[in-house]
């Protein structure tokens, strides 16, 4: 998302399909560099937005909980995302 005026709002996605967006994976121009390249975006930028995005969609779908290790993630658990929130949610109704 680009929070462009003509884009669909997570608020619209989630009224639309009755369930919540549990991640918002950022565009990022080396997800597609690492497509041409044949190797994962995960493993060719670990540390991506992108890629912590994906492992922690991944750890909720697998009823794990993902923390990224360093100094902004401890500033990232001081204001959750809605997607955050809604992950732990999930984590809480399916695997608790």
């Amino acid at each position: 998302m680009h929070n462009k005026s003509f884009e669909v709002s997570l608020r619209d996605i989630e009224e639309t399909l009755e369930l919540p967006v549990l991640a918002v994976i950022p565009y990022d121009i080396n997800f597609l560099k690492s497509l041409a390249n044949m190797e994962s975006y995960i493993t060719a930028k670990p540390n991506s937005k992108g890629s912590i995005e994906y492992k922690k969609l991944a750890a909720t779908l697998m009823g794990e909980k993902y923390t990224p290790s360093g100094f902004m993630s401890f500033f990232g658990r001081m204001t959750p995302s809605k997607q955050e929130v809604n992950r732990e949610l999930f984590y809480q109704r399916m695997f608790k």
